[in-house]
């Protein structure tokens, strides 16, 4: 193959896809990798997820979850505009904890969460009792500073 001046001059990437699309080859574009396998796990929810008839529908249950009054630690809580968010901070932020049991279960929530929330750890606090187990929670993915 001929490589003229001005091809030269594109970057890499650019004269790959040349590459691949000359060739009659399709351009795959991987999907965004999530940072950690879906497995079950305690969850903790606030706002629409509270409510145990709107998680059963988002994680497509036959019947309500059983879920259990907790705090997490580590996140504050705002408003983008009428929507409670969870975002970095040294707060407490009052909600429920739920098991969750498969996988499945877990894509499915993270889908109704979106790419515009990071699946991440946390530490979550009983109301009855007074002890602290590792959960997960769906904080705004922004940066922490």
């Amino acid at each position: 193959m001929e490589t003229t001046g001005r091809l030269r001059n594109r970057s890499i990437m650019m004269r790959k896809f040349d590459d691949s699309t000359r060739n009659g080859g399709a351009v795959h574009v991987p999907p965004k990798p999530r940072v950690r396998p879906a497995t079950p796990s305690w969850y903790f929810f606030y706002g629409a997820l509270t409510d145990p008839k709107r998680l059963a529908q988002v994680a497509e249950l036959g019947e309500q979850p059983t879920m259990t009054k907790a705090k997490a630690t580590c996140s504050s809580l705002k408003y983008f505009g009428y929507y409670p968010v969870l975002c970095p901070g040294n707060g407490i932020v009052d909600g429920v904890a739920w098991f969750v049991p498969t996988s499945d279960i877990v894509e499915r929530i993270r889908e109704y969460e979106s790419d515009a929330y990071n699946d991440i750890p946390n530490l979550l606090s009983w109301r009855k009792v007074k002890k602290y187990s590792q959960c997960r929670l769906f904080e705004m993915a922004i940066k922490r500073m």
